[in-house]
């Protein structure tokens, strides 16, 4: 009888050791997120993005990125499974035509199959409101960096986005590839709440498998099979070139979807190592073919980074292009003036009127205000949470995101200019208005 009560004291004290540690770790998250709330969709705020900018290069000097090499998960972050890989070899190119790439280049990491690609670079999301703001803001952050180098934009979800991405705190760090359908989850859990690994995860949905499973992987990296974790050597297979593409571009070592040196290490020792002296698995910011390789992926149209304009060409090279100005953009005097892009509200917003004018003309001139017969747009909001952000008082201190978003919420659609108005401001050159202006209260 001793003895049953001596076992059952040394089970119970197992037990309350266990919940101490599991504790501990809680404790730890919390500052990330917390898993006691019950779960339910939100999106992020102004706010967040206000304090994204206010985050420094040091924030990510320090990033870690043990999260991603999960043994549970296909090459340690991606949630999909052997057979979903060999369903993608039945697939369409990217492209029309086999001479838009050299015909010598059989170098790949992204996703050949069309329907995997977001409509109109758009990529609807919804995050989960166990989050803390410091998290949201690192999201936020992380996002940006799409928003500045890129024409993918993360759209908070409306009713009608039945595909879409679901920002969750789930068990470390995963992503499907592309767009699989419905709602797929972006996992950002323990360790994984820094805007490189953030900005790897994403782009796995945007469409990219890790940069060292490409065809010509051997060329460059030399795999140690002697020190990966015994049952691990599969997270280092390379793809057949009917699955991913490379978009011609040339290996990326600094690439931030390549493996780390000690990826999945059984002793501590280097599994990967470079046949050239150079670092390999940075998680700080975009490489140059990053953002190539996504432009290219989704046909981006001439980017402005700085003063100088950029074009996506056949070259992974960023080329400089001849500035253009607005003196040379006229108004479309015809009754189709319309939008022929889905997502032209949002480029408007993102300065693209003024950044690409004789782009935007073509595809978005409704939205940069260059129809001649210009119309009072339908006052509606683009965001389920509008009336919220207008109590909070964001229609006074988010003014131009406001005016983009929940113009109806905020009453704003009263105050869009007079046709003539818009006509005369642009004849004269005047810069292309990309948000509504409101007029003062007295006026009206």
């Amino acid at each position: 009888m001793i003895f049953l009560k001596f076992n059952l004291c040394v089970i119970v004290y197992e037990t309350i050791l266990y919940v101490t540690v599991a504790t501990v770790n809680d404790l730890h998250d919390l500052k990330y997120f917390d898993r006691r709330k019950a779960d339910s969709e939100a999106f992020l705020m102004p706010s967040d993005f206000a304090m994204a900018s206010e985050l420094g290069d040091n924030d990510w000097q320090d990033s870690d990125d043990w999260a991603l090499y999960s043994s549970g998960k296909f090459e340690g972050d991606m949630d999909i499974t052997e057979g979903d890989i060999l369903e993608l070899t039945n697939t369409y190119p990217i492209v029309d035509s086999e001479d838009t790439y050299p015909q010598n280049n059989v170098l790949y990491n992204a996703v050949r199959n069309r329907h995997q690609l977001w409509p109109n670079s758009r990529i609807p999301y919804a995050m989960s409101n166990q989050y803390s703001s410091y998290s949201r803001s690192v999201i936020a952050a992380a996002m940006e960096e799409y928003t500045q180098h890129t024409c993918i934009r993360w759209v908070p979800r409306s009713v009608e986005d039945y595909d879409y991405i679901y920002i969750m705190p789930d068990r470390g760090c995963y992503s499907m590839v592309g767009k699989t359908g419905g709602k797929q989850t972006v996992s950002l859990g323990t360790g994984c709440i820094q805007k490189g690994i953030i900005m790897h995860e994403l782009m796995h949905a945007v469409g990219f498998f890790h940069e060292q499973s490409r065809t010509d992987r051997d060329n460059h990296i030399t795999v140690l099979w002697e020190n990966i974790q015994p049952g691990m050597q599969g997270q280092f297979e390379k793809y057949d070139h009917g699955i991913i593409d490379s978009l011609g571009a040339d290996y990326d070592y600094d690439s931030i979807m390549h493996y780390g040196p000690r990826a999945f290490s059984g002793n501590g020792q280097p599994t990967l190592v470079p046949k050239i002296p150079i670092a390999i698995g940075q998680r700080l910011h975009f490489s140059t073919l990053d953002i190539f390789k996504i432009n290219k992926l989704y046909n981006c149209p001439l980017r402005v980074i700085g003063t100088k304009r950029t074009a996506v060409s056949s070259s992974p090279k960023i080329n400089e292009s001849q500035k253009l100005t607005n003196a040379s953009i006229h108004l479309i005097i015809t009754d189709s003036c319309k939008n022929i892009r889905s997502d032209c509200d949002e480029l408007a917003v993102h300065g693209w009127c003024t950044g690409n004018p004789r782009w935007m003309k073509h595809y978005c001139p409704k939205s940069c205000k260059l129809c001649s017969n210009l119309t009072v747009q339908p006052c509606v909001d683009q965001r389920p949470d509008c009336f919220t952000l207008m109590q909070n008082g964001h229609c006074t201190i988010s003014n131009v995101f406001m005016h983009a978003f929940c113009s109806k919420s905020c009453d704003f659609c009263k105050s869009v200019l007079r046709n003539e108005t818009v006509a005369t401001l642009l004849s004269t050159k005047s810069a292309i208005i990309t948000t509504e202006t409101t007029t003062s209260k007295s006026n009206r």
